[in-house]
Protein backbone atom coordinates (compact mmCIF):
# COMPACT_ATOMS: atom_id res chain seq x y z
CA UNK A 1 0.00 0.00 0.00
CA UNK A 2 1.56 3.36 -1.02
CA UNK A 3 2.53 5.45 1.99
CA UNK A 4 0.63 8.47 0.68
CA UNK A 5 -2.60 6.58 -0.13
CA UNK A 6 -5.83 7.53 1.61
CA UNK A 7 -6.11 4.07 3.19
CA UNK A 8 -2.59 4.21 4.55
CA UNK A 9 -3.02 7.74 5.95
CA UNK A 10 -6.29 6.64 7.59
CA UNK A 11 -4.60 3.58 9.08
CA UNK A 12 -1.80 5.73 10.50
CA UNK A 13 -4.32 8.12 12.06
CA UNK A 14 -6.27 5.25 13.64
CA UNK A 15 -3.10 3.64 14.98
CA UNK A 16 -1.92 6.96 16.41
CA UNK A 17 -5.31 7.57 18.06
CA UNK A 18 -5.28 4.08 19.56
CA UNK A 19 -1.79 4.53 20.95
CA UNK A 20 -2.72 7.89 22.45
CA UNK A 21 -5.97 6.68 24.04
CA UNK A 22 -4.55 3.40 25.28
CA UNK A 23 -1.28 4.83 26.59
CA UNK A 24 -2.41 5.39 30.22
CA UNK A 25 -3.61 1.83 30.81
CA UNK A 26 -0.69 0.30 28.88
CA UNK A 27 1.77 2.26 31.00
CA UNK A 28 -0.13 1.33 34.14
CA UNK A 29 0.04 -2.35 33.19
CA UNK A 30 3.81 -2.21 32.74
CA UNK A 31 4.24 -0.44 36.09
CA UNK A 32 1.93 -2.98 37.78
CA UNK A 33 3.77 -5.95 36.29
CA UNK A 34 7.21 -4.66 37.29
CA UNK A 35 8.49 -4.04 40.75
CA UNK A 36 9.61 -0.41 40.56
CA UNK A 37 13.09 -1.42 41.71
CA UNK A 38 13.65 -3.46 38.54
CA UNK A 39 13.89 -0.53 36.12
CA UNK A 40 17.02 1.65 36.11
CA UNK A 41 15.24 4.69 34.62
CA UNK A 42 12.69 6.67 36.60
CA UNK A 43 10.59 8.79 34.24
CA UNK A 44 9.19 11.69 36.25
CA UNK A 45 5.96 13.28 35.02
CA UNK A 46 3.24 15.45 36.53
CA UNK A 47 -0.37 14.27 36.79
CA UNK A 48 -1.60 17.88 36.90
CA UNK A 49 0.04 19.05 33.67
CA UNK A 50 0.53 17.07 30.46
CA UNK A 51 0.97 13.64 32.06
CA UNK A 52 1.40 12.29 28.52
CA UNK A 53 4.87 13.83 28.12
CA UNK A 54 7.33 11.06 27.21
CA UNK A 55 4.55 9.06 25.52
CA UNK A 56 6.04 9.56 22.05
CA UNK A 57 9.34 8.20 23.35
CA UNK A 58 7.58 5.13 24.75
CA UNK A 59 5.76 4.65 21.45
CA UNK A 60 9.08 4.73 19.62
CA UNK A 61 10.60 2.21 22.03
CA UNK A 62 7.68 -0.17 21.55
CA UNK A 63 7.99 0.05 17.77
CA UNK A 64 11.78 -0.08 17.39
CA UNK A 65 13.36 -1.41 20.60
CA UNK A 66 10.60 -3.17 22.51
CA UNK A 67 13.06 -5.09 24.71
CA UNK A 68 13.95 -1.78 26.36
CA UNK A 69 10.41 -0.79 27.42
CA UNK A 70 10.69 -2.40 30.86
CA UNK A 71 13.80 -0.34 31.59
CA UNK A 72 11.56 2.69 32.15
CA UNK A 73 9.39 2.98 35.26
CA UNK A 74 6.88 5.84 35.28
CA UNK A 75 6.24 8.03 38.28
CA UNK A 76 4.00 11.09 38.52
CA UNK A 77 4.15 13.88 41.09
CA UNK A 78 2.24 14.39 43.43
CA UNK A 79 1.78 10.64 43.99
CA UNK A 80 3.57 8.84 46.82
CA UNK A 81 7.37 8.99 46.48
CA UNK A 82 8.84 6.18 44.37
CA UNK A 83 11.23 3.47 45.44
CA UNK A 84 14.71 4.58 44.38
CA UNK A 85 16.32 1.19 44.92
CA UNK A 86 18.43 0.19 41.89
CA UNK A 87 17.54 3.43 40.08
CA UNK A 88 20.31 4.87 37.92
CA UNK A 89 18.71 7.97 36.38
CA UNK A 90 15.87 10.40 37.08
CA UNK A 91 14.37 11.81 33.86
CA UNK A 92 12.29 14.95 34.38
CA UNK A 93 9.69 14.82 31.64
CA UNK A 94 7.94 18.17 31.98
CA UNK A 95 8.76 21.74 31.05
CA UNK A 96 8.97 25.12 32.73
CA UNK A 97 5.24 25.74 32.35
CA UNK A 98 4.54 22.80 34.69
CA UNK A 99 6.58 24.48 37.43
CA UNK A 100 4.97 27.87 36.76
CA UNK A 101 1.44 26.48 36.62
CA UNK A 102 1.84 24.43 39.80
CA UNK A 103 4.37 26.15 42.09
CA UNK A 104 3.17 24.07 45.06
CA UNK A 105 4.67 21.02 43.37
CA UNK A 106 8.10 22.58 42.98
CA UNK A 107 9.27 21.72 46.50
CA UNK A 108 8.15 18.09 46.08
CA UNK A 109 9.93 17.81 42.76
CA UNK A 110 13.12 19.33 44.19
CA UNK A 111 12.91 17.01 47.20
CA UNK A 112 12.94 14.01 44.86
CA UNK A 113 15.94 15.47 43.03
CA UNK A 114 17.70 15.93 46.37
CA UNK A 115 17.00 12.34 47.40
CA UNK A 116 18.41 11.17 44.08
CA UNK A 117 21.52 13.32 44.64
CA UNK A 118 22.05 11.67 48.01
CA UNK A 119 21.94 8.24 46.41
CA UNK A 120 24.19 9.17 43.49
CA UNK A 121 21.36 9.17 40.95
CA UNK A 122 21.78 11.75 38.19
CA UNK A 123 18.83 13.94 37.18
CA UNK A 124 18.21 14.86 33.54
CA UNK A 125 16.96 18.45 33.13
CA UNK A 126 16.95 19.61 36.73
CA UNK A 127 14.40 22.13 37.93
CA UNK A 128 17.05 24.88 38.16
CA UNK A 129 17.57 24.73 34.42
CA UNK A 130 13.87 24.39 33.66
CA UNK A 131 13.03 27.49 35.68
CA UNK A 132 15.56 29.49 33.66
CA UNK A 133 13.55 28.66 30.52
CA UNK A 134 10.69 31.02 31.40
CA UNK A 135 10.01 32.97 28.22
CA UNK A 136 10.38 36.31 29.99
CA UNK A 137 13.77 35.28 31.44
CA UNK A 138 15.35 32.78 29.05
CA UNK A 139 16.68 35.55 26.81
CA UNK A 140 18.81 36.90 29.65
CA UNK A 141 20.37 33.47 30.19
CA UNK A 142 20.98 33.02 26.50
CA UNK A 143 22.65 36.45 26.40
CA UNK A 144 25.04 35.30 29.14
CA UNK A 145 26.08 32.53 26.76
CA UNK A 146 26.61 34.98 23.91
CA UNK A 147 23.41 33.98 22.10
CA UNK A 148 21.13 36.67 20.73
CA UNK A 149 17.51 36.37 21.85
CA UNK A 150 14.66 38.89 21.98
CA UNK A 151 14.58 41.10 25.06
CA UNK A 152 11.46 40.24 27.05
CA UNK A 153 9.45 41.38 30.06
CA UNK A 154 6.52 39.94 31.97
CA UNK A 155 3.42 42.14 31.81
CA UNK A 156 2.47 42.28 35.47
CA UNK A 157 0.70 45.65 35.52
CA UNK A 158 -1.33 45.75 32.32
CA UNK A 159 -2.32 49.42 32.65
CA UNK A 160 1.26 50.50 33.27
CA UNK A 161 2.51 48.48 30.30
CA UNK A 162 0.09 50.30 27.99
CA UNK A 163 1.89 53.53 28.93
CA UNK A 164 5.56 52.53 29.07
CA UNK A 165 5.66 49.19 27.13
CA UNK A 166 8.10 47.83 29.70
CA UNK A 167 11.01 49.92 28.38
CA UNK A 168 10.87 48.01 25.10
CA UNK A 169 10.48 49.61 21.68
CA UNK A 170 7.98 49.15 18.87
CA UNK A 171 7.50 46.87 17.06
CA UNK A 172 7.09 44.25 19.77
CA UNK A 173 5.43 40.88 20.27
CA UNK A 174 2.90 39.96 22.95
CA UNK A 175 2.25 36.31 23.79
CA UNK A 176 1.19 34.01 26.60
CA UNK A 177 4.01 33.07 28.96
CA UNK A 178 2.79 29.57 29.78
CA UNK A 179 1.89 28.23 26.34
CA UNK A 180 4.16 26.64 23.74
CA UNK A 181 3.65 25.71 20.14
CA UNK A 182 1.36 28.44 18.87
CA UNK A 183 -1.63 27.22 20.87
CA UNK A 184 -2.51 30.80 21.82
CA UNK A 185 -2.55 33.98 19.72
CA UNK A 186 0.59 36.06 19.25
CA UNK A 187 0.32 39.77 18.52
CA UNK A 188 2.78 41.82 16.49
CA UNK A 189 2.27 45.39 17.71
CA UNK A 190 3.61 48.32 15.73
CA UNK A 191 2.46 51.29 17.86
CA UNK A 192 0.35 52.40 20.83
CA UNK A 193 -2.82 52.39 18.77
CA UNK A 194 -2.37 48.70 17.92
CA UNK A 195 -1.41 47.98 21.53
CA UNK A 196 -4.83 49.23 22.56
CA UNK A 197 -6.47 46.45 20.50
CA UNK A 198 -4.57 43.62 22.24
CA UNK A 199 -6.84 41.87 24.80
CA UNK A 200 -4.28 41.98 27.62
CA UNK A 201 -6.95 41.58 30.32
CA UNK A 202 -8.14 38.36 28.71
CA UNK A 203 -4.67 36.82 28.72
CA UNK A 204 -3.64 34.59 31.61
CA UNK A 205 0.01 35.64 31.90
CA UNK A 206 1.12 37.87 29.02
CA UNK A 207 4.67 38.84 28.27
CA UNK A 208 6.20 41.11 25.66
CA UNK A 209 9.39 40.80 23.66
CA UNK A 210 11.21 42.78 21.03
CA UNK A 211 10.45 41.94 17.44
CA UNK A 212 13.55 41.03 15.43
CA UNK A 213 13.02 41.02 11.68
CA UNK A 214 14.43 37.85 10.14
CA UNK A 215 12.78 38.08 6.73
CA UNK A 216 14.95 36.74 3.92
CA UNK A 217 15.78 38.31 0.56
CA UNK A 218 12.88 36.39 -1.01
CA UNK A 219 10.41 37.94 1.45
CA UNK A 220 9.94 34.71 3.40
CA UNK A 221 10.85 33.79 6.97
CA UNK A 222 12.88 30.74 7.94
CA UNK A 223 12.89 28.98 11.27
CA UNK A 224 15.28 26.18 12.16
CA UNK A 225 15.24 23.60 14.93
CA UNK A 226 18.38 22.17 16.56
CA UNK A 227 17.97 19.38 19.10
CA UNK A 228 20.65 19.15 21.78
CA UNK A 229 20.99 15.76 23.48
CA UNK A 230 23.86 16.00 25.91
CA UNK A 231 26.86 16.89 23.76
CA UNK A 232 25.17 15.63 20.59
CA UNK A 233 23.32 18.03 18.30
CA UNK A 234 20.93 17.04 15.53
CA UNK A 235 19.50 19.53 13.00
CA UNK A 236 15.77 18.88 12.78
CA UNK A 237 13.54 20.69 10.29
CA UNK A 238 13.56 24.06 8.61
CA UNK A 239 10.32 25.93 8.03
CA UNK A 240 9.87 28.51 5.28
CA UNK A 241 6.84 30.72 5.70
CA UNK A 242 5.46 33.99 4.29
CA UNK A 243 4.47 35.01 7.85
CA UNK A 244 6.74 36.06 10.70
CA UNK A 245 5.53 33.29 13.06
CA UNK A 246 6.75 30.56 10.66
CA UNK A 247 4.33 27.95 11.95
CA UNK A 248 3.57 24.57 10.39
CA UNK A 249 0.18 25.75 9.14
CA UNK A 250 1.84 28.43 6.99
CA UNK A 251 4.76 26.29 5.79
CA UNK A 252 5.69 26.63 2.12
CA UNK A 253 6.39 23.16 0.72
CA UNK A 254 7.83 22.89 -2.78
CA UNK A 255 10.93 21.49 -4.46
CA UNK A 256 13.09 24.44 -3.44
CA UNK A 257 12.09 24.54 0.24
CA UNK A 258 12.32 20.74 0.48
CA UNK A 259 15.84 20.83 -0.96
CA UNK A 260 16.78 23.60 1.49
CA UNK A 261 15.47 21.68 4.46
CA UNK A 262 17.14 18.46 3.41
CA UNK A 263 20.48 20.23 3.01
CA UNK A 264 20.13 21.80 6.46
CA UNK A 265 19.36 18.46 8.08
CA UNK A 266 22.19 16.59 6.35
CA UNK A 267 24.90 18.91 7.68
CA UNK A 268 26.12 19.58 11.24
CA UNK A 269 24.40 22.67 12.61
CA UNK A 270 26.82 25.61 12.26
CA UNK A 271 25.72 26.88 15.68
CA UNK A 272 26.41 23.62 17.50
CA UNK A 273 29.18 24.93 19.76
CA UNK A 274 27.28 28.12 20.59
CA UNK A 275 24.10 26.26 21.50
CA UNK A 276 26.00 23.65 23.51
CA UNK A 277 27.57 26.46 25.52
CA UNK A 278 24.11 27.91 26.13
CA UNK A 279 22.90 24.52 27.39
CA UNK A 280 25.65 24.49 30.00
CA UNK A 281 24.97 28.08 31.09
CA UNK A 282 21.24 27.43 31.51
CA UNK A 283 21.77 24.04 33.11
CA UNK A 284 19.94 21.71 30.71
CA UNK A 285 20.79 18.27 29.36
CA UNK A 286 18.21 18.13 26.59
CA UNK A 287 16.39 20.85 24.64
CA UNK A 288 15.26 21.93 21.18
CA UNK A 289 16.39 25.36 19.98
CA UNK A 290 14.06 27.22 17.60
CA UNK A 291 15.98 29.95 15.79
CA UNK A 292 16.26 32.14 12.72
CA UNK A 293 18.91 34.38 11.13
CA UNK A 294 19.02 38.14 10.80
CA UNK A 295 19.96 39.73 7.49
CA UNK A 296 23.52 39.97 8.86
CA UNK A 297 23.62 36.19 9.39
CA UNK A 298 23.37 36.30 13.18
CA UNK A 299 21.32 33.49 14.76
CA UNK A 300 18.39 34.58 16.94
CA UNK A 301 16.97 31.98 19.32
CA UNK A 302 13.23 32.42 19.80
CA UNK A 303 12.73 29.80 22.49
CA UNK A 304 13.89 26.53 23.97
CA UNK A 305 11.61 23.55 24.37
CA UNK A 306 12.38 20.44 26.46
CA UNK A 307 9.14 18.70 25.49
CA UNK A 308 8.99 19.34 21.73
CA UNK A 309 6.27 17.85 19.56
CA UNK A 310 7.38 15.79 16.59
CA UNK A 311 4.42 15.95 14.25
CA UNK A 312 3.09 13.27 11.93
CA UNK A 313 4.60 11.30 9.07
CA UNK A 314 4.61 13.29 5.83
CA UNK A 315 5.18 11.38 2.60
CA UNK A 316 6.54 14.56 0.95
CA UNK A 317 9.28 14.82 3.58
CA UNK A 318 10.27 11.22 4.53
CA UNK A 319 13.74 12.34 5.59
CA UNK A 320 12.16 14.06 8.61
CA UNK A 321 11.10 10.65 9.94
CA UNK A 322 14.69 9.41 9.66
CA UNK A 323 15.91 12.42 11.65
CA UNK A 324 13.20 11.87 14.22
CA UNK A 325 14.24 8.22 14.61
CA UNK A 326 17.85 9.33 15.09
CA UNK A 327 16.76 11.81 17.77
CA UNK A 328 14.81 9.21 19.74
CA UNK A 329 17.65 6.69 19.49
CA UNK A 330 20.27 9.28 20.47
CA UNK A 331 18.14 10.39 23.43
CA UNK A 332 17.77 6.84 24.72
CA UNK A 333 21.48 6.20 24.18
CA UNK A 334 22.17 9.35 26.20
CA UNK A 335 20.05 8.00 29.06
CA UNK A 336 22.01 4.75 29.13
CA UNK A 337 25.42 6.44 29.02
CA UNK A 338 24.35 9.01 31.64
CA UNK A 339 23.37 6.14 33.92
CA UNK A 340 26.74 4.45 33.43
CA UNK A 341 25.17 1.60 31.45
CA UNK A 342 26.20 0.09 28.12
CA UNK A 343 24.30 1.47 25.16
CA UNK A 344 22.22 -1.35 23.58
CA UNK A 345 23.08 -2.33 20.02
CA UNK A 346 19.44 -1.71 19.07
CA UNK A 347 20.12 2.01 19.56
CA UNK A 348 23.60 2.19 18.09
CA UNK A 349 22.47 1.12 14.62
CA UNK A 350 20.33 4.25 14.23
CA UNK A 351 23.39 6.47 14.52
CA UNK A 352 24.63 5.27 11.14
CA UNK A 353 21.43 6.00 9.22
CA UNK A 354 21.85 8.73 6.63
CA UNK A 355 19.31 11.49 6.03
CA UNK A 356 18.46 11.56 2.35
Amino acid sequence: MPKDSILNRTAIKLETAFRLLSRPWRDGLVNFRLADSQSPFLVHRCTLHKATYFSETLDWIEQHASDLREQFWLYATPNSPPNLKEKKLLINSFNETTLQDHPALLSRIQQLESECDQQGIRTINRTEGLLRMRKSECGDWLAKAGVRAPKAVSIVNREQFQHDIGDLEFPLLIREELIHGGHAPSYLVQNYRELGTVPLHQMAQPFASEYIDTRGDDGNYRKYRYVAIGEIGIPFTQQVSPTWEARTKSRITNKQTTAEELEFMKQPDPNHDLFQHAMKIIGLDYAAFDYSYTSEGQPVVWELNVTPGWGKYNSKRPYVQIAQDKIFAATLAFYFSSAGLDVPDALSVWKERKIA
